[in-house]
């Protein structure tokens, strides 16, 4: 009989401290779309996805600032002429420094 402990992988987490930008390189190098967010004691507190991530980058709030362009922002872009790549590449920077804890899913079970 094989049992999963046998065959498993060591887990691959995030700490609840890292930044977005951490996680974006941990999802690229596994080739992973999610992991399990840990605290300092190793214990689950939540999880981060690509989704969660996606969100963040074109959510419009102050406290985010928003990074990129919604949908409708797009269809609007050429007949807007004020979108800097030098803003835009600083709202990247921010955001890719917004910590795991603020945007990953806290309730997983």
């Amino acid at each position: 009989m094989i049992y999963v402990e046998s065959i498993m992988k060591k887990p691959i987490v995030v700490n609840f401290n890292d930044n977005i930008g951490d996680a974006i390189a941990l999802f690229r190098k596994n080739k992973i779309s999610g992991a399990p967010v840990v605290d300092n004691n190793g214990n689950v507190i939540g999880i981060i996805s690509e989704s969660d991530i996606i969100k963040t980058l074109t959510t419009h709030s102050g406290g985010i600032n928003m990074v990129l362009p919604s949908p409708l922002d797009l269809i609007e872009l050429p007949l807007k002429t004020t979108l800097k790549m030098e803003e835009f590449k600083e709202d990247m920077e921010r955001a890719l420094n917004i910590k795991v804890i603020d945007i990953m899913t806290k309730k997983c079970n």
